[in-house]
This record gives C-alpha cells, sequence and structure tokens, in this order.
C-alpha cells in the first residue's frame, strides 16, 4: 500500500498541465509562483471532484487553468 494513488478524477489535459507546471517549477522565482497562486485563484482555485473543469490544468501561463 506504498504505491502512488490514481487521479482518476483528473483528464488527461489537467495530468499534463501539471506535468508541465513541475517542469518548469524547479527554475520558477517566488515571484512567479505568486502571480500564478494568485491568477489561479481569481480564476476559481482548484478542480472539483465531479464536475468539468473549465480552467483545465495548472497553471494559467502553461496552457493549462
Amino acid at each position: 500500500m506504498t504505491g502512488m494513488p490514481a487521479w482518476n478524477d483528473h483528464s488527461d489535459q489537467e495530468l499534463w498541465s501539471t506535468v508541465a507546471f513541475l517542469q518548469k517549477l524547479p527554475g520558477m522565482s517566488e515571484q512567479d509562483y505568486a502571480a500564478l497562486v494568485m491568477a489561479s485563484i481569481a480564476q476559481g482555485g482548484h478542480h472539483q471532484k465531479g464536475s468539468e473543469d473549465s480552467h483545465g490544468g495548472a497553471s494559467p501561463s502553461m496552457g493549462g487553468h
């Protein structure tokens, strides 16, 4: 029971947006990260299980959120 849980409630687009975000995260400044957080909050925040997420991902500047 130590495996990573499945993210079956996220679309492929959401998962790939998350991967793109994680790839950019190491080189991101605190200011860049804060701007993404604020943009995400302004656009409605996070994925809601059971509903279609119109933002589609992790980050507004990376083609997702």
